[in-house]
Order: C-alpha cells, then sequence, then structure tokens
C-alpha cells in the first residue's frame, strides 16, 4: 500500500465545496414558467375570456331589462287610460237609462248631479238640417242647472266641421255599438264628447258630454293614479301646448321635464300621463345595476388572481423545497464525508506505524478527535432538526446568567480562533437579569452562529460580541465583518435548507440547517432574532429573550 503522508492529506483541507449548480436552477426556472403556463391556460385565460363576455353581455342585458321596465311602466299607464275609457262607458250606459221614454229633464239634471266633471249636456241632431240648426242643452251656473233652447253658433260650427264623424257613430249605433268621439275645441277647458243615442231625446239623435278635464283627472281619475302608484312610483297628468306645458296633477312633487316615459291620454287631446320610479330613474337602475355587475366580476376576478398566485406560489416554494432538499443531501453527504475520509486516512497511517514522530502523531490524534467532533456536530444538527420536523424536541428551561454561557462558549472556540487568526471581543453589560433558558439549546444556537462567523468572514477576521439590556430584554449580538448578505435574501436565511444563492457562500462547507434551528430555539424561548447586514461589510445577528418568559 502506498504511504500516505502529510502533503497527501493537505488536498482534503483544500477541497473545495460544490458550486452551486447553475443547471438545476434553469431547470427549476424553466418547471416554474410551465407550471405558470398551465395555471394561466386552465383557470385564469378562460376566467378572463367569461368576464369580458359577461362585460359585453351586461349592455344587452341591461337594455333588454330597460325595456321590461318600461313595458311594465307602459302597462301602468295603459291601465289608467283604460280605466278612463271604462268611466265614459258608464257615463253612457247610465246616460241609456236617462233617455229611455218616458222622457224627463230632470232624470238629465239628476245626471249631471251624480257626475260633475260633465259641466254640459246637450242634444243636437246631424245633419243640422233634421232640427235647423237647433241645441238642446243643460248646463251648471252658479244659480244651479238651467234649460237653454238658443241656439249655440259655436256647436253648430263644431257640428259642420265633423259632419264624418257623426255619419260613422250612427252607422256603429246601427250595429249595436254605442262609440263616443272626443272632439278637438278652441276652448281646451271644456272638451266635447259626442255620442250617437240609442234612443232619440225628443228627436235629437246625437248628446255631447262638455268635461272640464282638470276636474276629470283630480276627481275622477286620481283615485285610480294614486291606487296604480302606490310608494313605487310618480305619476303626473299635465297639458303639453306649443309654449309650454301645464301640469294638472300629479302623486308626488316633480317637473314635468324630469319625466322619463309618458303616454298620451286617450280620452283628452294634448293630455298625457307621465310616470317615473320613485328615488331613482330607470336609467339611474340599470347603471346602478351594471356597475354593481361590474364590480362582482371584478372581485371574482381578483379572488381567482390571488388564489392563482397563492396556489404557484405554493407549488414554487414546494419545487424550491424540493431542490433545497436534493441540494442539502449533496451538503450532507460531503459533511459527513470529508472528515470520515480523513479519519479513516489519519487512522490507518498510524495503525500501520508509518508515523514515527510523537509531535506528528498527536498532531494526527488531534486531527482525528477534531473530525470527529465536527461529524459529530453534523449528525447532532441533523439529529436535532429531524426532532423540530417531527415535532419531539423538548427544552428544560432553568434560571440562566446569559453573559456566563456566552463566556463558556467562547472559551470552546478559543483554539479555532486561534488557528484561523480570529481576533473575538465580548463586551459584556455589567448586571444582566437572569433569564429562563434551556443552556444546551441555546448553546447550541450560539456556537451555530459564532460558526457562521467564522466560516464567512474572508478578509477581516474579528467577531464582536455585546451583551445588554434593551426594553426589558436581555440582548446578546454577534457581528462579523465577512460577505455579509444581500438584502433581497435576508427574508429567506432562516427558511430551512435554504442557503444565500452566490458562490462564496457555495464555496464554503454548510448543510443550510443552522440558521433553522437557531430560529427555531429563540422562538421557543419567546425571543426574538434580527438581522442586520450589509453585502461585502458582514452582518449582525442580535438574539433578544425576555427577562421573564411566559411559555413557561
Amino acid at each position: 500500500m502506498r504511504r500516505i503522508y502529510h502533503q497527501d492529506i493537505l488536498p482534503i483541507f483544500n477541497m473545495q465545496w460544490p458550486k452551486f449548480n447553475v443547471l438545476a436552477v434553469n431547470n427549476t426556472r424553466r418547471t416554474e414558467r410551465r407550471i405558470a403556463l398551465i395555471l394561466l391556460g386552465i383557470f385564469l385565460l378562460p376566467a378572463i375570456a367569461f368576464s369580458v363576455f359577461e362585460l359585453n353581455q351586461l349592455n344587452e342585458n341591461e337594455a333588454i331589462i330597460q325595456e321590461i321596465y318600461k313595458d311594465q311602466l307602459d302597462a301602468i299607464l295603459f291601465s289608467i287610460n283604460q280605466y278612463s275609457n271604462d268611466i265614459l262607458d258608464q257615463w253612457t250606459k247610465e246616460f241609456n237609462n236617462v233617455t229611455a221614454p218616458p222622457y224627463s229633464e230632470e232624470k238629465v239634471i239628476e245626471f249631471m248631479e251624480f257626475n260633475p266633471a260633465i259641466s254640459k249636456v246637450s242634444f243636437f241632431s246631424a245633419p243640422l238640417s233634421q232640427a235647423k240648426g237647433n241645441v238642446m242643452s243643460f248646463f251648471e251656473d252658479s244659480t244651479g242647472f238651467q234649460q237653454d233652447v238658443k241656439t249655440d253658433s259655436l256647436f253648430n260650427k263644431l257640428i259642420k266641421d265633423n259632419n264624418a264623424t257623426f255619419d260613422k257613430l250612427l252607422e256603429f249605433i246601427e250595429n249595436d255599438y254605442q262609440k263616443i268621439e272626443v272632439l278637438a275645441s278652441e276652448n281646451d277647458s271644456l272638451l266635447p264628447m259626442i255620442f250617437a243615442l240609442k234612443t232619440p231625446f225628443k228627436a235629437y239623435n246625437f248628446c255631447s258630454f262638455m268635461v272640464n278635464p282638470q276636474f276629470f283627472v283630480e276627481e275622477v281619475m286620481a283615485p285610480k293614479i294614486q291606487e296604480v302608484a302606490r310608494d313605487e312610483f310618480i305619476i303626473t297628468s299635465y297639458v303639453k301646448r306649443a309654449a309650454s306645458s301645464t301640469q294638472l296633477y300629479t302623486t308626488d312633487s316633480i317637473n314635468i321635464d324630469e319625466i322619463v316615459l309618458s303616454r298620451a291620454l286617450w280620452l283628452l287631446p294634448n293630455h298625457y300621463l307621465g310616470i317615473n320610479l320613485k328615488g331613482n330613474s330607470i336609467d339611474k337602475i340599470v347603471q346602478a345595476r351594471t356597475n354593481r355587475n361590474i364590480i362582482i366580476l371584478l372581485i371574482i376576478d381578483a379572488f381567482l388572481v390571488v388564489a392563482i398566485w397563492l396556489v404557484y406560489r405554493n407549488i414554487r416554494k414546494e419545487i424550491l423545497l424540493a431542490q433545497l432538499k436534493s441540494e442539502f443531501v449533496s451538503n450532507v453527504s460531503h459533511e459527513i464525508r470529508t472528515p470520515l475520509a480523513m479519519i479513516s486516512m489519519f487512522g490507518e497511517t498510524l495503525f500501520e506505524g508509518r508515523v514515527l514522530n510523537e509531535e506528528k502523531k498527536k498532531s494526527y490524534y488531534k486531527m482525528i478527535t477534531e473530525e470527529a467532533d465536527r461529524l459529530n456536530k453534523t449528525v447532532d444538527k441533523i439529529l436535532n432538526f429531524s426532532k423540530i420536523e417531527s415535532g419531539k424536541r423538548r427544552f428544560n428551561f432553568e434560571p440562566t446568567d446569559l453573559q456566563q454561557l456566552t463566556e463558556d462558549c467562547l472559551k470552546a472556540y478559543q483554539s479555532q480562533f486561534k488557528l484561523n487568526n480570529f481576533s473575538c471581543n465580548y463586551k459584556k453589560h455589567d448586571v444582566l437579569p437572569i433569564v429562563m433558558a434551556d443552556k444546551e439549546a441555546l448553546t447550541e444556537a450560539i456556537n451555530n452562529l459564532i460558526d457562521n462567523a467564522i466560516k464567512y468572514s474572508k478578509q477581516k477576521k474579528e467577531i464582536i460580541l455585546e451583551s445588554q439590556f434593551k426594553n426589558n430584554k436581555v440582548v446578546l449580538s454577534i457581528q462579523d465583518f465577512g460577505i455579509g448578505i444581500h438584502e433581497k435574501f435576508q427574508k429567506d436565511i432562516f427558511s430551512k435548507f435554504y442557503r444565500v444563492p452566490n458562490n462564496d457562500v457555495h464555496d464554503t462547507k454548510g448543510t443550510g440547517l443552522g440558521l433553522t434551528l437557531v430560529k427555531y430555539i429563540i422562538d421557543a424561548h419567546n425571543g426574538e432574532i434580527t438581522l442586520r447586514s450589509t453585502e461585502n461589510k458582514g452582518s449582525t445577528f442580535s438574539l433578544a429573550f425576555p427577562v421573564k418568559n411566559e411559555a413557561i
């Protein structure tokens, strides 16, 4: 077997840690992009397409809804118009009984008293030659009802201008259909409503009701308008003229120019019924509904985007965790293989008696002891992490002097400081309160931070520790002047298996569990760990412990 000398072992000490696997990172990024595209294709793009379709449909849907509203309003106005026609039909039916033989003028007067909207009842014949232009009228004045048998020139003119209408009315009555026609008049305060009599009254075959439109609307139609309007609609009756419009009646206060839908009154020329929804107009209701639907769609899309992002982030974390676990296995393999190889070689060399110099033997024994101790620390770290993962890690809290515990840790590192040419300065506080702590766990946390300070300090090899009492907490800070940590990586350094992705870090031995264990231990003590770090200038880890641990 070939002899192994000290110079054969030196390459083992100088062995470089594997470089950060660029190919693995590129593969991970490609996998993340594929997953992102799959999530977009399966969930987000269909949702966006559906939202765009729904937004396009909204205008059509709201136009349909607006038409439905208008149809409903039309139906309401139709019912009021129909009611006015029913009133006239009722009048003519009653009046047929009044004009039936035996004739009685008192019946006519009584009919007018019962229907005050009718200001004048006139009997006439058409054509006028049959009655020589005579008109018999009953009308109301300040002294009561009077009979007028004089010729009414204006009424005669109305008859002459509408001879064709009277001919049609006669045809209807011959077919047992009594129809009322409202004739246009120069005086719109009284409107003539003409119909043919089934039974002529004293040789007069036509009758005219002179109706006061305002009285007709306010007294006859108002109850029906109120019944229809209730508390949902505002219904207004108004007269439309060339110069202006005049409001006759309304169920609520409203201006004529605010009316959104109007229809002509069938019986009264130039008279209109207008309708509004109470509170908001149709346009406003439709617009509010459109806005509400758009907001709902946007909220759904926002929730979906957030959900997809959370799914993607979790998947990405799992991919990164799988990558970190793979690197962890590689790192641990090197962490274990290196001391085992050295122990094996030194042990074989000593066993075969190749080293005769006693001083060199002691040096080899020391190396074997140190490598075995390093191997033991690595195994302990893995076992402690395994206990944390399984929830089996238990702590034994007891009163602890943090300064004394720190000094004990530093004593154990004196030989390592000397070997690596490190200077260590510990600034103690005069008097620090006792904290409740697990000494073994706290020692492990401090040792991990000191190990990191040694491993990642390349140029300026100096470590400063300081104990303080701030805000009712005992604080221990450990400062180094090494490679530092970039700000964008600082939020992840306590994650399990995580190592900062740069060549300097991955040239240094480590498992990626040290800071995870430190964070877990400090959290178990109800403490707090903070980091201040600047790249290429160093890092400061601060451990803060409450004086009275409430968790115990």
